[in-house]
């Protein structure tokens, strides 16, 4: 099937990465096919240069969703292949190649190569003006990469903390919970939540506290954060924090963190 993707007839390629994609949805089958060397074959078949963007949809299809799978994100790191996604990442903007990207940073050696090569200021650039998928991916990529104390600076020397704290208010709730999620990592770096609070992350903020509980923790989370810089502007956000603190319908992670964002806002030395 590996050899297929490479077949000079364009419908045999797209049928054999279907197949490929099909056994790639079981996570006996992401394992059995990252032995097998189809990690190695996809990413032949995505950074073709000379390949249609019809033929590389079928193959990032398969791919993304083989490197959920641990083993195959290990033999996309030792092909050092993160650098030429991140490349191909930054022409195409695609969705299903920042997934990868992701996931791949999910490993040490997948996280320094990323870094190595720029990932932070490709990912920031992708951040501006694309699909709300490719946004979402961005958002989830450029937490991952942050989370190495040193690579905070590095994030908000690219523009991250700015360009996550002006998605907070994007009209896609996935968008606005992956900014909150990685404002929260991001702006651990005490410069980052100073630079957060210029960027007017507080009232975004404090409007996701009326969208769905999901999103709502993912604010709760980020005001704690975030406050520790500036307790002020996250006043405005008391009222909704302590009606979600006190909803007894809310499950409880989301009634603690509300309740501590709010004593951490009202707190005065």
């Amino acid at each position: 099937m590996n050899e297929l993707t490479k077949h000079s007839d364009r419908e045999v390629r797209t049928l054999a990465a279907r197949c490929l994609e099909l056994i790639a949805v079981d996570a006996v089958g992401k394992d059995v096919l990252a032995q097998q060397g189809s990690v190695e074959a996809l990413i032949a078949a995505v950074l073709d240069s000379e390949g249609k963007s019809a033929d590389r949809e079928g193959a990032l299809q398969a791919l993304q969703l083989l490197c959920e799978a641990v083993a195959a994100c290990e033999r996309c790191v030792s092909s050092s292949s993160v650098e030429s996604l991140v490349e191909l990442a930054k022409d195409t903007g695609h969705p299903h190649i920042l997934k990868v990207i992701f996931h791949c940073c999910g490993l040490e050696s997948g996280l320094e190569e990323c870094l190595g090569c720029n990932g932070l200021t490709v990912i920031s650039g992708l951040m501006l003006g694309n699909d709300w998928r490719t946004l979402e991916w961005a958002c989830k990529c450029s937490m991952r990469l942050s989370i190495p104390l040193t690579a905070k600076k590095r994030a908000l020397g690219a523009g991250i903390v700015s360009n996550l704290c002006a998605l907070l208010t994007h009209g896609r709730s996935a968008v606005r919970r992956a900014a909150g999620e990685a404002l929260s990592i991001v702006a651990v770096d005490i410069d980052a939540k100073q630079q957060a609070l210029e960027d007017g992350c507080a009232g975004p903020l404090a409007a996701m506290l009326s969208n769905e509980p999901h999103v709502q923790l993912v604010a709760a989370k980020a005001i704690i954060v975030v406050a520790e810089a500036g307790r002020e502007p996250f006043t405005q956000a008391l009222p909704r924090l302590d009606a979600i603190a006190g909803d007894e319908k809310a499950s409880a992670l989301l009634r603690d963190s509300a309740r501590r964002a709010a004593e951490l806002v009202r707190w005065r030395p």
